[in-house]
């Protein structure tokens, strides 16, 4: 008779945060720190395994598209190592798509369970509770539904700035790095796309997705889907018109976001 394995459960209030977009990473440790638990955090699949040979974590928040090694290649490497250890940790996946191929790819990567970006206290607090892991503070306000409107829709600020806890400052450093540093994730697309790059167009273009979804530019995050959708069906040329579509939204969200600014 095959004896049992019991798996050890880890409870440490301590999580690693896994995701390659700056921006991703600090509004995620923000939302995060404000319900009580203390957060590793890794750029990449690769800094994500030398974290969790070196600490124990009650959960990881893991992104399913990084470079260098994906978020599901990493879990399958940490399910792996977990054989020999007797222990499990609860692995929950980041995409910004939650159809059911994606949930079927991720749960047949080892993964728990899954939540579409942009993370939201309720939805993680809810994943948690069917995983029995407590939240260290205290959660008794629900979020507010948000109005759907076309300024909202540019840049949802109120939103934003509820996430990161009313730090108006963080809310300004935020803006200043997604700005600047937008322009040069869309030349580096716009090169991939020219020369018909196509993993390294559906990367960036999932990349640049992901940090507007979390930045709350919703109408810019669309058109960044549909850019990545165009290239994975290699029609270079409607991502090439997205692009130019995106860049002009781009400019919208840079001005209405400095006009709130003022």
């Amino acid at each position: 008779m095959a004896a049992t394995v019991e798996y050890v459960k880890m409870q440490t209030n301590r999580i690693l945060l896994v995701d390659d977009n700056k921006t991703n990473r600090v509004v995620g440790e923000l939302l995060l720190k404000k319900l009580g638990f203390a957060i590793d955090l890794a750029a990449n699949g690769r800094e994500a395994l030398e974290a969790f040979a070196s600490h124990s974590y009650e959960f990881i928040l893991m992104d399913v598209q990084m470079p260098e090694l994906d978020g599901l290649e990493a879990t399958a490497l940490i399910r792996e190592k977990e054989r020999m250890l007797c222990s499990r940790v609860p692995i929950i996946a980041m995409t910004a798509g939650a159809e059911e191929a994606d949930r079927d790819r991720c749960i047949k990567a080892g993964m728990d369970d899954l939540l579409a970006k942009p993370i939201r206290r309720e939805a993680l607090i809810k994943v948690l509770e069917v995983r029995s892991i407590s939240v260290p503070t205290e959660f008794t306000k629900p979020e507010e539904s948000v109005p759907a409107d076309r300024h909202k829709a540019v840049f949802n600020e109120e939103d934003l700035l509820e996430t990161i806890g009313g730090n108006s400052e963080l809310l300004g450093t935020l803006l200043e790095y997604f700005v600047g540093d937008l322009p040069v994730q869309m030349g580096l697309l716009e090169e991939a796309i020219g020369r018909k790059d196509k993993e390294t167009a559906v990367q960036k273009a999932h990349r640049i997705r992901g940090g507007a979804v979390n930045m709350r530019a919703a109408a810019l995050g669309q058109v960044f889907s549909r850019i990545e959708e165009a290239v994975r069906q290699d029609d270079f040329e409607e991502g090439a018109n997205a692009l130019k579509e995106a860049k002009k939204h781009f400019e919208t969200f840079r001005e209405v976001s400095a006009r709130n600014r003022q």
